[in-house]
Parts: structure tokens; sequence; C-alpha cells
């Protein structure tokens, strides 16, 4: 995407250059401006990381100053330098580029707009980027003490009624919150991780009910692998739950990955209305994939709810 940016600037500097000399009657062949503006912005596009990098580290205005003059100093020599080498290659003859050591002041003054802009826009978003992982982050954080709220109320309905199963509750919540809040993960994890998170949510909520939680796991066979947000499934997890979930179900669809959570329960609401835990995994969704992530609830055949998730599919590296 990068590479075809570049030539995209490159072809609209030529247009530009071109129509410029037709509209003057100037005898110019279109292949010198297409050499030298196809030159100016594969130059410029692959010195572009390094004052993304030199923007990135603290530095001075002074130091932005001089390196600003440098590598529009080394801009210059690379545009005099390719074309040498594409008219020798093309036998165009010796590439004429006036007065050298003039060039170099002539180039300056576009080269600090180009450095300015590509400086500004780094910046731009790089603030951008870091705004968004801390709302991202509040989100994930704002499931946290909500799932161990309801956890807790939901252990002391039984104290008194059963302390033992109270107590294997609270042990089971226990090694949860050692395992899995205290880590401080990614954004992003395999849906393997995810997955042996989601079981040991369902262990603590398994030790409330007679005879366990009858639950299906159904994965399709390669996707431990695949890319899935932080505690997306606990949330879903635990509002299936409260419906009767029966069923946890994931697969690939092309070039996306679909979760299912199955419930016996009412159906879904009129206007996919949406609770705190499936509210905020849209949210979440939304911020880390945009439009190509959806977070549906749909009715099942006969009844009950299927929470549908749709996320883009890709694979830990």
């Amino acid at each position: 995407m990068k590479y075809l940016f570049i030539t995209a600037l490159g072809v609209l500097l030529f247009a530009y250059r071109h129509l410029d000399h037709v509209t003057r009657g100037d005898d110019v062949a279109w292949y010198i401006p297409f050499i030298e503006e196809m030159s100016s912005a594969w130059v410029v596009g692959l010195t572009a990381p390094l004052i993304m990098a030199l923007v990135r580290r603290p530095s001075s205005h002074l130091v932005h100053a001089g390196a600003a003059i440098a590598i529009g100093a080394l801009q210059t020599t690379g545009f005099y330098l390719v074309r040498l080498a594409v008219f020798a290659l093309c036998g165009l003859g010796v590439y004429d580029y006036g007065i050298l050591w003039i060039r170099y002041f002539m180039e300056l003054p576009m080269q600090l707009i180009i450095y300015a802009v590509i400086a500004g826009g780094t910046l731009y978003w790089d603030n951008r980027q870091r705004a968004a992982l801390l709302e991202l982050e509040n989100l994930r954080l704002q499931l946290q003490p909500h799932f161990l709220f309801n956890t807790l109320n939901m252990i002391s309905s039984v104290v008194y009624e059963d302390p033992a199963k109270a107590d294997e509750m609270l042990c089971r919540l226990s090694e949860y919150l050692r395992d899995a809040l205290a880590k401080h993960p990614a954004q992003e994890v395999p849906l393997a991780e995810e997955i042996a998170a989601a079981k040991a949510y369902l262990a603590i909520m398994e030790a409330r009910f007679e005879g366990g939680l009858p639950i299906a796991w159904d994965i399709e066979d390669g996707l431990a692998q695949a890319i899935v947000p932080h505690f997306l499934l606990q949330p879903l997890a635990e509002n299936s739950l409260r419906h009767g979930l029966t069923a946890i179900r994931a697969r690939r669809h092309g070039e996306e990955l679909i979760i299912t959570l199955t419930d016996t329960g009412a159906p879904a609401p009129a206007g996919n209305g949406l609770g705190l835990g499936l509210g905020n995994t849209r949210q979440r969704l939304g911020h880390l994939y945009g439009s190509r992530a959806t977070v549906t609830l749909e009715p099942n055949p006969t009844q009950g709810t299927t929470v549908k998730v749709t996320l883009p599919y890709r694979a830990a590296a």
C-alpha cells in the first residue's frame, strides 16, 4: 500500500508538470517530467521512515531543523543520482540538473515543507493511536469490576445455604483472577487463550449449579491461533448463562471469524438492545476493527437466542 501511494503521488506530480508544459506550448518530451517526478516521489517516500523515526525520538527544535536540512540535502542528491542512472539505462544521455550546488538551495524550501508535513502527520497519527488504545483499555477495564461484582453477588447468594459450595466458588474465582486478570495482557490474544479464560470463568459458575453446566464447545480445527480481543468471551458467556447457555462455537468463513453463543432462554428483544457486557463488547470491536466486526442477537428457530460475533480473521504470527 505504501509503495502504491508513492507511485500514485509520482503520477499526479507528473500529470501536473506535463499538463503545465502542454498548456505553455513547451517542447519538452513527456518522459523527462515523468522520470523527474517519479524519482522525486520515490526518494521522498524512501526517506519518510527516517523522518518518522526522528520525530518519535525526544529531540529539540534545533535538532529537527538540522535533520530537516540534512535529509533535504540527501533527497536532492538522491534525485540527481536516480535520474542520472535512469537516463543512462534508457539511453537518454546525461541528465542535466543545472548547477548542482544551487539546486540544493532551490529544493530546500519544499523539502522543509515535506519534512514538516511528514512530522506533523506522524505526531497526529501517534496521538490518535495512543488515544484509541487508552479508550480501548478503559472499555476493557470497565468489564472486570462488573464481572467481579456479579460473581461475588452470586457467591453471596449461596454462602448461607451452602457454605461448601460458596467456598469452592471463591477458590475458583481466586485462581481465575490470579491467572486471567493479574497478567495485564494485550488488547488481542489467540483464541485458545481466550477459550481457556472463558472455561475458567465457567468453572466458577459450574459450582453454583447442581449437575454442572452442560455446555457444548465446538471450535473448528485450526483456529487456536486466531486473534481475538482479550476478555471477549467472558462477558458474552456471562450474559448467555443467565438465559441457559448451551453451546459456544467458533468457525472461519472466508476472511471472517464467527463466534456464536447459543442459549435456551427468552428470544432477543426487539431493537437488538444490549446490556453492559454486550454493549461494551460492541464498542471495543468498533474501535479495533470498525465496520468489519459486528455483534448481533438472533432468535433461534425454536427457543432462545444466539449471540453472533463476526471478526476479521487474522492468525497470530
